[in-house]
């Protein structure tokens, strides 16, 4: 009968994950939330383009459509109703 030699614990730290390489359009109305949001995905590997304001966002999204993989959005922001209103604008 084999018996193991001992329990050694594995002290190494956790692996990171891989980091990402698309670009994400954030629409946040919170500058201390969205500036948290944009570290933490820019530590990341991702580029942020960032936006204040619904307007804001619908107008870097219009120009910038082709090089935006990801939308990522605060869903209540002032004067600004998210359902459909990118995908009008994208022009599909």
């Amino acid at each position: 009968m084999a018996l193991p030699l001992g329990y050694i614990e594995d002290t190494s730290p956790p692996q990171c994950p891989v980091t990402g390489c698309a670009t994400i359009l954030l629409a946040e109305d919170e500058e201390d939330v969205r500036e948290i949001i944009k570290v933490t995905l820019e530590n990341s590997g991702y580029s942020v383009i960032e936006a204040s304001k619904g307007q804001e966002a619908v107008k870097s999204f219009r120009d910038q459509a082709t090089s935006i993989d990801l939308f990522l959005s605060d869903m209540v922001m002032p004067k600004k109703k998210w359902h459909g209103c990118l995908s009008r604008n994208k022009g599909d």
